[in-house]
């Protein structure tokens, strides 16, 4: 029985977004989705999921802190205690959820290296990843070499435009499938607005080989009332998806990249010496 199934015997309702997610095929996932988008349910469901049905296995939460870890093995345990004939949720570990019937376990662990080093991982969830140091996670997915058919994914609200998190979602790269869920609204002149139309919004992205998705909250009342407190850079970061400039930088990311061009002729050539076809100046007359 799949995820789906699985939850909805149980009475969870699911997204539209989080229905697509779990019947993707085993496949690594980066999702960046606005915040109260269903993040956390979704990772547990696919955690109780896997701890129930694969026999012997180890899963992992890893979060910058292991009080986030703790909120995801928090809803497995409200998934838990809807399964009939199971053994008590214990309220008090937060850090672990075991399954007696499987003999598999799903953990929180704390955001340090030498907390993740040692455990063998089925599958391993990055949760809030933007906020993860590149070497937190470059020590955490060796924990999948030995494991066949691992899962792996990671989950965030847009921050940062910096980390690993951050970089193979916009270039593409580290073999992830991505995923956005953003509110389906805007500002505009500073009013909250509705944004693109759907199936306008959806292939939008698809052209950068992204899945999107509409999220059913926030609601438009609360943007309005988020707006009145806080800055709109604010606001398009935790709820439109739109990663920001660290705070503090000098130059943004935006004019870094701007600064390189292909319409250029360079210097000097691929061999080392100077161009043919670039006239020389000053002392550079004088290099072969």
């Amino acid at each position: 029985m799949g995820p789906v199934a699985f939850l909805e015997a149980r009475g969870f309702d699911l997204y539209e977004w989080q229905d697509f997610t779990y019947n993707l095929p085993r496949q690594p996932l980066m999702i960046v989705a606005c915040r109260q988008a269903g993040k956390t349910f979704l990772a547990a469901g696919k955690a109780y999921n896997i701890g129930s049905s694969e026999a012997n296995t180890e899963s992992a939460v890893v979060c910058p802190d292991q009080d986030k870890g703790k909120k995801v093995i928090e809803r497995i345990g409200d998934i838990k205690l809807r399964d009939p004939g199971t053994p008590a949720f214990d309220p008090d570990n937060t850090e672990m959820v075991g399954f007696p019937w499987s003999g598999s376990t799903i953990k929180a662990l704390p955001g340090t290296i030498k907390g993740i080093v040692s455990p063998t991982l089925k599958f391993l969830c990055f949760d809030e990843a933007n906020l993860l140091a590149n070497a937190l996670y470059i020590a955490a997915t060796p924990a999948q070499a030995h494991v066949d058919d691992p899962w792996t994914w990671a989950l965030s609200s847009a921050w940062w435009k910096a980390g690993w998190f951050y970089d193979d979602w916009v270039k593409g790269t580290g073999g992830w499938t991505r995923i956005l869920v953003r509110a389906k609204w805007d500002i505009k002149d500073k009013k909250v607005v509705a944004y693109l139309p759907e199936a306008e919004f959806k292939a939008m992205w698809k052209e950068k080989g992204i899945h999107a998705f509409y999220s059913d909250y926030p609601t438009k009342e609360f943007l309005e009332l988020e707006l009145s407190r806080h800055p709109e850079r604010w606001i398009r970061q935790q709820y439109f998806c739109e990663f920001q400039d660290l705070e503090g930088v000098v130059f943004t990311d935006d004019w870094i990249t701007s600064a390189f061009t292909s319409d250029v002729q360079p210097l000097f050539s691929r061999k080392g010496g100077l161009d043919s076809s670039v006239h020389p100046l000053g002392i550079l007359k004088d290099i072969k």
